[in-house]
């Protein structure tokens, strides 16, 4: 069986990737998470082994020693990592899959899956992402510009990443987040094997 392909979705605090990312695995039968780790809060709404599983800091550090996570960082004073075994589970079965991980995690995930495609996800302006920031009412002021600074930074690294999209409205950029993926899914690399199989092709003669 083909091997799902690995996306990466990154972008700074409020920047929509999580809403997006959840609108793509509802709207593409192909593609699906893996569930990330983190010893942070539950927020209001969110649901443990849904959203994050939500564990504590000394059993997350465990796995960091035993070299758990195919990506891990620490970000405003939480950690978060993705374990590998819930990476391949998904993989292993043909289907595609989506993280939702930060710049740190991304360049992590690069070194580990060279095939990976890493997308980045931007606000339209700082005065935007700061409005978004500011609705969320889960920060102070002091906690604001922390996290305004950091997405400067997260924002100057985007020559890191394969494809960019400029998240000012959730339908558009659900619709370009689609484009990307189905562009890569018909790549030659991705594409070969299905077709020589098709066609009864010995692939090693070919």
């Amino acid at each position: 069986m083909k091997k799902g392909i690995l996306y990466v979705l990154s972008g700074p605090s409020g920047s929509g990737k999580t809403t997006l990312a959840k609108h793509l695995v509802n709207t593409v039968d192909y593609v699906d998470f893996a569930i990330s780790y983190t010893t942070r809060n539950i927020r209001e709404g969110e649901e443990n082994g849904i959203d994050y599983k939500f564990i504590e800091e000394d059993e997350f550090r465990q796995m960091i020693e035993g070299k758990e996570f195919a990506e891990w960082a620490e970000v405003h004073g939480n950690l978060y990592g993705t374990p590998v075994k819930e990476i391949n589970k998904v993989m292993d079965r043909g289907i595609d899959i989506l993280l939702d991980i930060d710049v740190q995690g991304s360049t992590q995930i690069k070194t580990t899956y060279i095939n990976s495609v890493h997308i980045f996800l931007v606000p339209p302006d700082l005065s935007t992402l700061r409005d978004r920031l500011s609705k969320r009412n889960t920060e102070n002021s002091s906690d604001l510009e922390k996290r305004m600074k950091r997405a400067i930074k997260e924002i100057s690294r985007i020559n890191d990443y394969d494809y960019i999209i400029v998240s000012d409205d959730i339908d558009k950029s659900l619709r370009k987040l689609e484009s990307i993926i189905e562009s890569v899914r018909s790549k030659t690399v991705y594409m070969t094997g299905e077709i020589f199989k098709l066609y009864n092709i010995d692939n090693n003669n070919s």
